[in-house]
C-alpha cells in the first residue's frame, strides 16, 4: 500500500524506519500502558463535542492515517465533532502518497475539514489556525504521528467539564522505531528550569489519580475552545515549532487555570530519531527566540535578567508580542507569576533562579574556577562572573554536585563521571565543608584532589589538610547548610 524508501535516505529525511511503521496495520491492537487500576475506572457520559486538530508537514502517509484511524476508532462518535486536518506545505513532489489524504478521509462518516497552506506556515500557525475553525467545545490537539486505545478520551474529558479553564494531558509513551525502545513519560515532577527548559524530575510514581503539572509537552492536549477564546489562543510573536507549549502553560496557569497529568489516558508517540526543528524541507524556525519571547513576556524583569544569563548570544524577544501578552495578563487580572507556579507546581529540586535551589556555585581551585571536559575530566580555567549557573559547578539543597542542566556527578562508576540527575541521593550526593574545605563524597571517603603532574582533578581518598583538596566555592548562598 505504501510506498518503499531505503533506510539512509530516510532517515536524513523524517527520522522514522519507515519499512517498520509501513508494515503496521492501520489499526491494531496496542499494548495497555495504563498504571493497574484504570480498567475498573467508569467514567461519567459526557456530552462535550470534541473537534481533533492534526497538522503536518510532509508526514509518513502510513504515520499520519494510522493517526486519523485510530482517533475515529478509540473516540466515541457522539463526542467527535470533527477532524480538522491542517497540511502546512507539504512537498508533494518528495511526497506524493499525501495527495491521496484528502480523498481517503473524505469517505468518513465524521465531518472532515481539510485545509492546505501553499507556503510553508508552521506548527504554531497552523494549531492556532485550527483552533479557530474549530467548531466543538473542546479542541483535541494531536501530532500527527499517534496511536490511541478506546478510553483514551473520557478521563480527559472529566478534567475539563469539570473546570473549562482545565487542561488535561494524557501520559506520552514514547516508541523509537530503529532501536525499537519504548519509554514513558508521565510528567510527574516535571517543570522548568531557570531558562525554561524541560526538567524531569525521576520520581516512582504509580496510580489512577490524575495530578496537577507546572507544563504539557505540546505532542496531546485536550482544553476548551471557551478558554482559549478568553486566553486569546497561543503563539503570539512565535514562529516555526516550538516555546509555544510553553506559553500556553505559563499563560493559563497564570490567568487561574489548571494543568492536569491524567495517567488512565494514554497516547503512544512515534518518536523521531531526531529533534523536529528542521523538519522535511522546512528552514529552521528559530525556537530560542520564541522562548525567549515567552520569558520576557511571562517572567517579571529581574527573572529576565537571570534568564538571559543563560542564553548568551540569543536573538531579541518579539517586543510587540510582549507588549500585548503582558496587556493581556493585566486586562484578564492574573494574579498568579512564576513564583507561584514554581512553589506550588515544581518539585524543589528544580533549578530555579538566584540561590532557590542551591546551596553554593562555582567550585574554584585557588584563584581558577573548575569546570569538566566529557563526562569526567576536571580542568582549571580561569573564572568569568558572566557565566550562567548553569555552566559552573555548583552544590544544590539535595547535595547533588550539578554540571549542565540535567546532569550530575556519580561517584559509583570508575571514574567517577557524569550521568542523569536522580535526585535518590546516595553515589550522587556530596559534602562541601568550609572548615576542612574539601568536597567529599562520604560513601567513599574520597575528595576532590588536584592532580598536579597533569593540572586536573580527580576524587583521591581524603587526606586531613592537604593542600591539593582545598576548594571553596565562589559563592555560597545557604552557609549553614554547609557544616
Amino acid at each position: 500500500m505504501f510506498k518503499k524508501l531505503d533506510k539512509p535516505y530516510f532517515d536524513t529525511r523524517e527520522g522514522y524506519n519507515e519499512s517498520y511503521v509501513d508494515s503496521l496495520p492501520l489499526l491494531r491492537n496496542i499494548p495497555d500502558y495504563r498504571p493497574p487500576g484504570c480498567e475498573n475506572i467508569t467514567y461519567p457520559t459526557s456530552n462535550t463535542t470534541v473537534s481533533v486538530v492534526l497538522n503536518y508537514h510532509n508526514e509518513v502517509l502510513s504515520l499520519l492515517l494510522r493517526s486519523i484511524y485510530t482517533i475515529l476508532a478509540a473516540i466515541p462518535p457522539h463526542n467527535l465533532c470533527e477532524l480538522i486536518l491542517v497540511d502546512d506545505a507539504s512537498n508533494f513532489t518528495s511526497y506524493p502518497d499525501l495527495e491521496r489524504v484528502e480523498p481517503l478521509v473524505s469517505q468518513f462518516t465524521v465531518s472532515v475539514r481539510y485545509f492546505r497552506f501553499e507556503t510553508n506556515k508552521g506548527l504554531i500557525y497552523s494549531r492556532v489556525f485550527a483552533a479557530k475553525k474549530a467548531r466543538g467545545d473542546t479542541l483535541l490537539v494531536l501530532d500527527s504521528h499517534v496511536e490511541m486505545k478506546k478510553g483514551f478520551l473520557e478521563p480527559l474529558l472529566q478534567i475539563s467539564d469539570r473546570n473549562y479553564r482545565a487542561i488535561a494531558a494524557p501520559v506520552f509513551d514514547f516508541f523509537e522505531t530503529f532501536r525499537m525502545v519504548h519509554d514513558d513519560y508521565d510528567g510527574h515532577g516535571l517543570g522548568y528550569d531557570a531558562y525554561l527548559n524541560w526538567v524531569w524530575v525521576i520520581k516512582y510514581f504509580t496510580g489512577t489519580v490524575p495530578w496537577q503539572i507546572p507544563g504539557i509537552l505540546g505532542g496531546a492536549f485536550l482544553m476548551t475552545k471557551r478558554r482559549l477564546e478568553e486566553i486569546d489562543y497561543f503563539g503570539k510573536g512565535l514562529v516555526g515549532w516550538g516555546g509555544e507549549n510553553i506559553e500556553l502553560s505559563l499563560k493559563n496557569l497564570m490567568c487561574g487555570g489548571e494543568i492536569w497529568g491524567v495517567p488512565c489516558s494514554r497516547c503512544l508517540h512515534f518518536a523521531a530519531s531526531r529533534n523536529p526543528e528542521i523538519h522535511g524541507d522546512r528552514v529552521h524556525a528559530s525556537k530560542t527566540s520564541n522562548v525567549v519571547t515567552v520569558a520576557k513576556s511571562y517572567l517579571d524583569d529581574h527573572q529576565f535578567e537571570e534568564f538571559l544569563k543563560g542564553r548568551p548570544g540569543y536573538p531579541y524577544a518579539d517586543e510587540r508580542a510582549v507588549a500585548e501578552n503582558k496587556k493581556l495578563l493585566q486586562d484578564l487580572k492574573c494574579d498568579r507569576d512564576w513564583e507561584w507556579i514554581r512553589e506550588h507546581l515544581m518539585d524543589p529540586v528544580i533549578e530555579s533562579f538566584s540561590s532557590k535551589t542551591h546551596i553554593a556555585v562555582g567550585l574554584m581551585f585557588g584563584e581558577q574556577c573548575i569546570k569538566v571536559e566529557g563526562d569526567d575530566v576536571f580542568k582549571l580555567h580561569p573564572c568569568d562572573s558572566s557565566q550562567p549557573f548553569v555552566n559552573q559547578l555548583r552544590l544544590t539543597k539535595r547535595f547533588e554536585l550539578r554540571w549542565g542542566k540535567q546532569r550530575c556527578f556519580d561517584i559509583g562508576g570508575t571514574p567517577t563521571r557524569l550521568s542523569l540527575c536522580h535526585h535518590l541521593e546516595g553515589h550522587q550526593k556530596f559534602h562541601y565543608s568550609i572548615l576542612t574545605e574539601q568536597l567529599s563524597n562520604k560513601a567513599q571517603d574520597t575528595c576532590l584532589t588536584f592532580k598536579p603532574e597533569d593540572a586536573t582533578l580527580a576524587f583521591k581518598k581524603c587526606t586531613r589538610n592537604s593542600p591539593n583538596q582545598k576548594l571553596r566555592f565562589k559563592t555560597v548562598f545557604l552557609p549553614d547548610l554547609i557544616p
